[in-house]
């Protein structure tokens, strides 16, 4: 019976995600994080590209911790098997990345 509870939740939470193409097309250069969690909701600070499990085969390890002598910070959001990756430059949207994956 619980199992099924959980099972349950987890269908409607995942049914429920802000993770899609439909809404990684919606952010572009320039934005700002309060502009995107408007769209994703909260997001993640990537603290370490190296240690985090669902970084993109080298693609987030080779971007710099400061460019043009601004910050750089990677923040994701994640859902079951969806995650978007946005790099902002200072206070701005650089780059932004969306993965489908099968997390272990």
């Amino acid at each position: 019976m619980i199992a099924t509870l959980i099972l349950f939740a987890v269908i409607a939470l995942s049914g429920c995600s802000k993770i899609t193409q439909a809404n990684f097309d919606k952010i572009g250069p320039g934005m700002s994080l309060e502009q995107i969690e408007a769209i994703l909701g909260k997001g993640e600070m990537v603290l370490d590209s190296k240690k985090d499990v669902n970084a993109l085969t080298g693609i987030m390890q080779m971007i710099p911790d400061e460019y043009q002598g601004k910050r750089v910070t990677k923040v994701k959001w994640q859902s079951v098997n969806k995650v978007i990756y946005v790099t902002f430059v200072g206070e701005n949207c650089e780059k932004n990345i969306f993965k489908s994956a099968a997390f272990p």
